[in-house]
């Protein structure tokens, strides 16, 4: 079995859905993660998930060790432009795993196995694309792919900047594309939409579609599910994780239970789903939708831009509000 290790490291108060992620982390036994941290609360760790207490200065210096420049890394938040960088800096701790990662702990895992099957891994130097998860192939060459030129671009200028440039999910897929090495990229995850208050997923199979209308999650015992409403009918359909991004969900659960449900903006005890919960629990917020779209766009406004984004938002929205 191809061995797997996520290394995570993350500054500052932990977020309050942590011990439920380490559940999700617990019930894939066969997966390792790492987490570098400064937050010392107590949290019951399974086995495959360890801690390891450091402050961001010796985060820093790790990464410069490995690193042939110097490096401008001067806030926790700059990390995301050095994750593709963790294959050389903690090398110590992925040495001996065929594959390491980075990812993020605003999710809930389902059964990484049954996507991150032996045939996937002997295939793909690189799975995912998204800075909330990648895998790499443990090689000296693919660990130092992202320290390649491309074109005018290379990772050592894009690191200067001291906005966040988004080398995880940009220039480390184009270094790949350009070197002929196959990246994965079919969407077995669940990116949350952060600009609606309700669930919507980004990146999507043409014909899932339809499914994202009205839709929950439902967490059983190691397995994740989005489970939707499409004609009238029940559909239930395997997940790798849900990403919460810039989500604030409260947990009115147990970190240890089993079976739970994930609705707009909360895990709450597990009950069986039905049509009207599902319409009920994921419908849209018309006015919360509006606001949040007309900020996202606001910077493209003048008098030439108005009337068309406007008839633009005017048909999104009905077609998003009609139900299935």
């Amino acid at each position: 079995m191809y061995s797997i290790i996520y290394i995570i490291p993350y500054l500052g108060k932990l977020p309050h859905s942590f011990p439920v992620w380490l559940g999700s982390c617990k019930r894939n036994p066969t997966i390792k993660w790492l987490i570098f941290t400064d937050d010392h609360t107590s949290y019951h760790y399974p086995d495959n998930v360890k801690v390891v207490y450091c402050t961001f200065t010796e985060i820093r210096k790790r990464i410069q060790k490995k690193l042939p420049f110097p490096i401008a890394l001067s806030e926790p938040y700059k990390l995301c432009d050095f994750k593709v960088a963790y294959g050389l800096a903690f090398a110590d701790y992925t040495e001996g795993y065929d594959f390491w990662g980075f990812c993020d702990i605003d999710l809930i895992w389902g059964d990484i196995r049954s996507f991150f099957t032996e045939k996937l891994l002997s295939t793909y130097d690189k799975i995912g694309y998204q800075g909330h998860s990648t895998l790499f192939h443990n090689t000296d060459r693919i660990n130092r792919m992202f320290l390649e030129r491309l074109d005018n671009e290379c990772f050592e200028e894009l690191v200067k900047s001291d906005k966040n440039m988004f080398i995880d999910e940009d220039f480390i897929n184009r270094i790949f594309e350009s070197n002929g090495i196959t990246t994965y990229r079919e969407p077995i995850f669940a990116n949350l939409s952060p600009f609606v208050a309700n669930f919507k997923i980004n990146h999507l199979r043409p014909e899932d579609r339809p499914k994202n209308k009205r839709f929950i999650f439902s967490y059983e015992n190691g397995k994740l599910y989005r489970v939707a409403v499409v004609k009238g009918k029940i559909v239930k359909d395997p997940y790798l994780y849900v990403h919460f991004l810039k989500r604030d969900m409260s947990v009115d659960i147990n970190p240890n239970d089993t079976h739970y449900l994930i609705v707009p903006n909360s895990l709450i005890p597990y009950q069986t789903p039905t049509i009207d919960f599902i319409n009920n629990a994921n419908k849209p917020h018309a006015i919360r939708f509006a606001i949040r779209h007309f900020r996202e766009n606001a910077h493209k406004l003048n008098w030439h831009t108005f009337f068309p984004i406007l008839w633009t938002k005017v048909k999104g929205y009905y077609k998003l509000f009609t139900k299935c």
